[in-house]
Parts: C-alpha cells; sequence; structure tokens
C-alpha cells in the first residue's frame, strides 16, 4: 500500500490496526493517526518519561498486570518494537535495564515524535481531513457483512475531495459499492489473501 502513495502534503491513517505503517513510509509534512482501540501510544509516552520502569516489569514479568494503562501501554510498545525492529531487519531486543529499554525505544520514538494522533469516529476524520492535498488510507476493520458501514464509507468516498486507497474483503456484493467511485483504468487489485485495494487516482 505504501508503494502506491501519490504525492501529498498530508497523509492519514483513518483506522489504526497496530501496524506501524508509518515506519516503512517517507516523511509526509503532516502525518495522521486515528486511534480508536484506545490511547495506547499516550500511555506508552506517559510512562516511557515518567514511571519507564513499570514498562520494564510488564515486559519481564509473567504476571497479569491489572493496571489496564499499563496494559496498553505494554502492548503498544511490544508491537511499535517488533515492526520496528522487521522493517531494520534487526533482532528484536530483550530490555534487561530502563537504560536499555529507552535506548531501544528512541529511533523509533523520533520518527513517530512528529505524528498527530487522533480519536475519532472514522467519519469525522476523513472529513476532518478531506483535501486534494491529503491522501487517507483507509482499510476498516469491519466485519464482512457491516454492509450499511461499507455503503457509508462508500458513499462518503464518492463526494471526498482527498485521495485515497481503501482495502475491503474481496467480496463481489461489497466490490460492487466501490466500483463506482473509480475510473476504469485505476487500481482494484488482491494485494492481499481476502482483501482487494481500491484507490481514485493511478499517479
Amino acid at each position: 500500500m505504501i508503494a502506491c502513495l501519490p504525492p501529498h502534503t498530508c497523509y492519514v491513517e483513518i483506522f489504526f490496526n497496530g501496524d506501524w505503517r508509518i515506519f516503512g513510509k517517507p516523511f509526509s509534512l503532516v502525518e495522521v493517526i486515528n486511534d480508536r482501540t484506545g490511547p495506547g501510544v499516550l500511555h506508552l509516552l506517559h510512562y516511557m518519561r515518567y514511571q519507564p520502569e513499570r514498562i520494564l516489569a510488564f515486559l519481564s514479568s509473567n504476571v497479569k498486570e491489572e493496571d489496564p494503562d499499563l496494559q496498553r501501554a505494554g502492548r503498544c510498545y511490544q508491537g511499535l518494537i517488533a515492526h520496528w525492529c522487521r522493517l531494520q531487519n534487526e533482532p528484536e531486543p530483550v530490555p534487561v535495564s530502563v537504560d536499555a529499554l529507552r535506548s531501544t525505544f528512541y529511533l523509533p520514538y523520533q520518527r513517530m515524535k512528529t505524528v498527530i494522533w487522533e480519536n475519532r469516529e472514522w467519519d469525522v476524520c476523513m472529513q476532518t481531513y478531506d483535501d486534494p492535498r491529503t491522501i487517507q488510507i483507509i482499510e476498516p476493520p469491519w466485519p464482512d457483512d457491516a454492509w450499511d458501514l461499507f455503503a457509508a464509507l462508500a458513499l462518503r468516498l464518492f463526494y471526498a475531495r482527498s485521495r485515497w486507497i481503501v482495502s475491503i474483503p474481496n467480496m463481489p456484493q461489497l466490490k460492487s459499492l466501490f466500483l463506482p467511485l473509480i475510473h476504469p483504468r485505476l487500481v482494484c487489485e488482491e494485494w492481499q489473501a481476502g482483501r482487494v485495494l481500491f484507490m481514485n487516482f493511478n499517479e
């Protein structure tokens, strides 16, 4: 999906699914990630600044942590570091001290520190950043039978001024909602097992 990005000023992920796509793309002037699953990144930044020893304990302990904020922060750290190391072709380190924890976190933090994190409904976020200079990445986490939601998304995309790339389940009923939105020359292809990719540009 990143390889398909057109020239743009603002990059927006409408649904953050934890894959840290941001690490695999060049910098954009403005980068926005809309995270409705819970402010894990904000919790992580808080703990890394004020209580890094609690993150370290979470990572090294088999004891179930009951603090939901710390759980979110710890899971966020694990996912972030795993994706970063995979993209860098590096082994995933196991921090044994606060200094090692911070050292491991430093480079991915430098990449993500200018990202704007939103916590909005998907349609509100799309409307907020709807601009011809924007590319919106849209990969809904909805079940295959969420027809009303997919229809609402297709309608929103019909009126969108921004450029967009959308990934949906590769099902004829769903594809029929989105095919009228694109010029026949534009992309509609299976890019992951069971998912199809649409975009409204051909640059």
